[in-house]
């Protein structure tokens, strides 16, 4: 893209009227207030309600800021809220019986030669003829 000079003289001008230099333009344009970004206040709300009821729902306190509730998910994901699941031995156990279990079973009678995947649906095929 060729920048013609004659261009740029009427873009000085335009800001020598208004009191301006170029450089002070370029600096206010960088950091005007956009529509869409996101507000600091709502975060610091999202994180009072969170410390108040550790239960609340992502729902609940987007309808209460009324904001959009993935950007509540946005804040708590950033802030480092997590649902962290609770694996205990007694579960690594019965995981790792279960696995075992339907090793032995496919050894059996392959049944997951039976199955179809797809997108997120499973499907047992039976093949009688």
């Amino acid at each position: 893209m060729e920048v013609n000079k004659e261009k740029i003289r009427y873009v000085l001008q335009f800001f020598f009227d208004k009191g301006e230099n170029a450089s002070q333009a370029f600096f206010d344009a960088k950091d005007a207030p956009r529509t869409g970004r996101p507000n600091i206040e709502n975060v610091d709300k999202i994180t009072e309600i969170i410390e108040v009821d550790r239960h609340v729902s992502s729902r609940s306190i987007a309808q209460e800021l009324k904001i959009n509730y993935k950007t509540v998910l946005n804040h708590l994901r950033k802030v480092g809220f997590k649902k962290k699941l609770l694996v205990t031995p007694t579960k690594m156990m019965d995981r790792i019986s279960i696995c075992g279990t339907l090793a032995k079973r496919n050894e059996i009678g392959p049944f997951l030669k039976r199955m179809v995947t797809g997108n997120e649906k499973w499907i047992t095929y039976n093949n009688i003829v």
